[in-house]
């Protein structure tokens, strides 16, 4: 009870941000929308166990809505009007290519995200420098040694 006085995050505040929340996914925005603090709402989801779930819905929530707009307008597409000589004329249907990406690589990663090469575990990577008396140290603002590295010339990766 002495929480709700200190603070203003009532029964019916919490509801309202957490409604405002599922509608916007925006933290800030909704806390303002009860005239509440962004921090002390956050301190009150670590606080509250059930606060904090129905926070962690509404955020699904709002991200469940998000990816069925973004499948809409890349797979449906969405209507843009044409105009000439300052009439519309028609209207034409538009296709997001970059959002099918984006839907396709976090529908299946394996295959469509960008794929960066990990070492297996245990491998080493050896870089041998062109000129290895072109290393020099330099002092960084901080006062502390830096080193300046020329370009490798050749690096290997070694897996035993």
């Amino acid at each position: 009870m002495a929480d709700k006085k200190r603070t203003g995050w009532t029964p019916k505040k919490k509801d309202k941000f957490i409604e405002h929340l599922r509608h916007t996914g925006n933290v800030a925005a909704s806390a303002r929308m009860v005239g509440l603090g962004r921090s002390r709402a956050f301190e009150l989801r670590k606080e509250d166990p059930a606060f904090g779930q129905a926070w962690e819905e509404a955020i699904d929530d709002f991200v469940d809505r998000c990816e069925e707009e973004l499948r809409r307008r890349a797979v449906e597409g969405y209507k843009e009007d044409v105009f000439y000589g300052g009439k519309k004329v028609g209207e034409i249907t538009k296709y997001s290519d970059v959002l099918l990406m984006f839907y396709l690589k976090s529908l299946r990663p394996g295959k469509y995200r960008e794929h960066s090469r990990a070492l297996p575990e245990g491998a080493r990577i050896i870089i041998t420098y062109a000129a290895p008396e072109a290393i020099e140290g330099q002092q960084g603002e901080d006062g502390k040694q830096r080193l300046a590295l020329p370009a490798p010339g050749k690096v290997e990766t070694i897996t035993e």
